[in-house]
Order: C-alpha cells, then sequence, then structure tokens
C-alpha cells in the first residue's frame, strides 16, 4: 500500500509500553515496547469466544454479542467522526482471531471494487486494511486488506511476497457491507494468546464511494496507515471479563501512555497518570454536546412560530426531529449501541453550521421581503 501523508503537524513525544505476545516470526516473550508514540493510546479488550465464528459474511444477530462492540472512526489526521461509520468486533479461540466488521455506506451503487483477485492493489477499493503488531514493538506488522467482494491482499510490512491461509467472507446490504474474517495464529508463527497478551493493532479504511478517496480509522495515524508507533492495541481476556478499575488500569499499563482509553461495551474507560480510572458510556458523551447547539435554533424556532410559512421550514423541522431523538438517545436507560450514538454525534457535530447556514438564509429572505 502507498503512504498517504497526514496534512496536519503533530509534535511526536516517546513514552514506555509494556508488552508480551506471540512474535511475527518466532515463539518468544518480548521485552519493554518503546516506540509507542500515540499522544492517546486505545486498547480493545477481546474475549474469548464460547464458540467458533461461522463465517458468511452476515455479522448474525447473536453471533458476536460476547465481543465489545466499537464505533466512533474518525477522518485520520482530524478530530471528525467519520461521516459514513466503521463498527468492528474481535473474538478469538485456541485456533483464530476473529474479527467483524460493518462499513455503513449512503452511496452503495458507488462502491468501488475493481480488485477481484488476491494480492493486487486491493487499497485503491473501497477496502478495509488492519495491521497485527505480535511483537508490540511498534516496527514490525503483518498488513492485511479486504475489499467489498472479498479481494485480499496480505504482506509483512510492504512485503507483499508474504502470504498466509486467512479465511474471509463478505456481504453486501442496502446501505452496508460486512466483512468476517479469520486469522490462524499457526499462520501468524504464534501461539494462541493467553489472557494478559497485548498486540499492536489497528484497523482502517479507504472510502472511495464517496466521488474522492477518505481515510478513516480506530487509533488515529494521521494519514499514514504504516505507523506502527500509533497502533492502538489488542489486549487479550478472558470470555468471562468484566470491566473494572483494576483490570482497566492494569491494561492502560501493558498499552503505555499518558492518557488510554479501554474500550468496553457501550463505552470506554480513560485511565491517566496519576488519576483513578473513570468509565464514559456513550450516551454521557452525548449529554455534554447537548447544550452546544447555538442560538441560532432558538430564533429559527421564534421566526417561524411568527410566519409559519417562511421559507426551508420543511428543513428546520427534519432538524427537529432528528435532534429529538438524539436527546431521547441520550436520556435513555439501558445498554447503549455504539452505532447509534456514533451517527448521533456525527449529527450534532454537524448540526451548528448547518442552523447557521439555515438562519442566514431566512434572516436574507426577511431582509428581501422589506424592500
Amino acid at each position: 500500500m502507498k503512504k498517504h501523508l497526514a496534512s496536519r503537524r503533530i509534535v511526536l513525544w516517546g513514552m514506555l509500553a509494556v508488552g508480551t505476545a506471540g512474535a511475527v516470526l518466532a515463539q518468544e516473550e518480548q521485552p519493554l515496547a518503546a516506540g509507542n508514540e500515540a499522544l492517546l493510546t486505545l486498547a480493545y479488550p477481546v474475549k474469548k469466544a464460547a464458540t467458533p465464528i461461522t463465517l458468511d459474511g452476515q455479522l448474525s444477530p447473536g453471533e458476536w454479542d460476547q465481543a465489545v462492540k466499537v464505533a466512533g472512526f474518525r477522518v485520520s489526521g482530524r478530530e471528525d467522526l467519520a461521516s459514513e461509520q466503521t463498527v468492528m468486533h474481535l473474538l478469538y479461540d485456541d485456533t483464530n482471531l476473529y474479527l467483524g466488521i460493518k462499513c455503513a455506506e449512503s452511496r452503495m451503487d458507488q462502491l468501488v471494487a475493481k480488485c477481484q483477485v488476491d494480492d493486487t492493489n486491493v487499497w485503491n477499493d473501497d477496502c478495509i486494511e488492519f495491521f497485527l503488531d505480535l511483537k508490540h514493538d511498534h516496527a514490525n506488522y503483518f498488513h492485511f486488506i479486504v475489499n467489498s467482494v472479498g479481494a485480499r491482499y496480505d504482506a509483512v510490512g510492504f512485503d507483499r511476497t508474504w502470504s498466509a491461509p486467512w479465511t474471509v467472507k463478505t456481504s453486501r446490504a442496502a446501505d452496508a457491507w460486512y466483512i468476517e474474517a479469520a486469522f490462524p495464529f499457526a499462520a501468524l508463527k504464534a501461539a494462541a494468546p493467553k489472557p494478559g497478551t497485548v498486540w499492536g493493532f489497528n484497523l482502517d479504511r479507504e472510502r472511495q464511494a464517496g466521488g474522492s478517496l477518505q481515510l478513516y480509522n480506530w487509533a488515529d495515524v494521521r494519514g499514514n496507515f504504516h505507523s506502527p508507533k500509533l497502533f492502538g492495541h489488542l489486549w487479550f481476556v478472558p470470555a468471562d471479563w468484566q470491566p473494572e478499575a483494576q483490570s482497566v488500569a492494569e491494561a492502560a499499563g501493558r498499552v503505555g501512555g499518558e492518557e488510554a482509553h479501554i474500550y468496553v461495551p457501550g463505552g470506554y474507560w480513560v485511565v491517566k497518570e496519576g488519576e483513578a480510572p473513570r468509565g464514559w458510556t456513550y450516551r454521557e458523551m452525548l449529554k455534554c454536546q447537548e447544550g452546544e447547539v447555538t442560538r441560532f435554533w432558538t430564533e429559527l424556532e421564534g421566526i417561524y412560530k411568527e410566519r409559519p410559512q417562511m421559507i426551508l421550514r420543511d428543513q428546520f423541522e427534519k432538524f427537529r426531529a432528528r435532534y429529538e431523538q438524539t436527546r431521547q438517545l441520550a436520556a435513555e436507560t439501558g445498554p447503549v449501541d455504539p452505532e447509534a450514538c456514533a451517527a448521533a454525534k456525527v449529527f450534532l457535530d454537524g448540526l451548528g453550521e448547518q442552523l447557521r447556514t439555515l438562519y442566514w438564509k431566512v434572516r436574507i429572505e426577511q431582509l428581501g421581503e422589506t424592500f
């Protein structure tokens, strides 16, 4: 894959991370890894699967319920959430690492899938790329790519002559495409991870369906997917693992960094140096953002109350309905769906600018009526 250069300059600083994992090409315990340069370190707890995953590309109901469901992918090199979200699930057993992915796509008819053969330039299509740093040394890694028709690419770093017998199935729906994959540990020259093992990991998406290349990522690699010093991490845990302050603090110590986010069902724990770990739900983050709706909302409500026939009222009512749905989602109790919350946050992130534009169009119309 060719390198993508980020447009934003960020000062890098070094930090220590402790990790043991199966080596990329040899079985051995690894010493301290000193290459983590991420300003924010992400960790995903991979639970041991109760039963093997049936690979059919469908993400069947109930099959991935045991896995931590993660959304909230961002535009690489920026703080903005991706407009077309990606959702990932991971599990493992004694034989395989399993990966289940949903790629939301509003333009399925424009999906690019030119590559039909393995080990071609799959990165030129709409595709998912994922990286595994089994040594956790922030330098050596496996690279895998899959497009929407199941064409695969694999390499060790940039060495595309390497190949492995991993399995992938894909499917398409009206508003998304899906991937299920299994990576045999034997093919990676690794033993099955024991609870507590940490691997470097990242999952990225190249979206072409929007008409131009868009780069999304889980851990921010600043526009260059081949940045192992910025990868997130997989933290292998038992099937019955439950998040608590002590266990997430332990994970943060293993992955390194001044601040670490340990993902759990419905949110993540934040671990900072010198502070007690704190759990956040996606719902709490939506509540925090509700107050950011600007004065334009109140003024537009007043205008449409006095002038029901004013232009663009239908658009305003659509905003109102979606905003009320978001407020309801934030106020609910019970299980939190990361995908729904990510979509709601994308809406809230853009609402201020949309209201501002709408407001000035209405005001210009009002001014025109006075002459």
